[in-house]
């Protein structure tokens, strides 16, 4: 089994966030190691409406890790931040975990699961608290990008 991040490996938070506010700045700008993006950009996360989260294109990624996950089951991660959070985010998983069994799950990642199921996420924190197996995505934002 397999536990996939959504906001940063699945869907493209950072850019759509960047672009909500019409920041330009690009991967070689990201100070490394600052996974705050409040801190990074000056801007508040706010309450973002539904839309945005709901809309936020899938990462480069994306339709790679999807194929190759097929047929084994997900329990998708993410942090809800508020109501427009959870059913934009809810909307996403529809849209495209289409032919995917998971389950979607908030808050709990490191508390809830055993050595048994492998994380993909791209936050250093979460994957050193990680019980098991992991695999850190490289995004500017954390060490896996030399």
């Amino acid at each position: 089994m397999i536990c996939l991040d959504i906001h940063g490996v699945c869907c493209d938070f950072v850019n759509g966030f960047l672009n909500w506010h019409e920041i330009n700045m690009g991967p070689n700008d990201w100070p490394k190691g600052t996974y705050d993006i409040e801190k990074v950009t000056g801007h508040k996360l706010g309450e973002l409406p539904q839309e945005f989260w709901e809309n936020l294109a899938p990462t480069k990624e994306f339709y790679q890790i999807a194929d190759l996950l097929k047929g084994r089951l997900i329990f998708a991660a993410t942090r809800i931040r508020d109501r427009n959070n959870a059913f934009g985010t809810y909307a996403w998983f529809l849209k495209h975990f289409q032919g995917i069994p998971y389950f979607p799950v908030t808050d709990f990642k490191g508390k809830c699961f055993t050595n048994e199921i492998i994380l993909i996420d791209d936050w250093e924190e979460e994957i050193a608290a990680w019980p098991g197996p992991s695999i850190l995505v490289p995004r500017p934002w954390n060490n896996a990008v030399r």
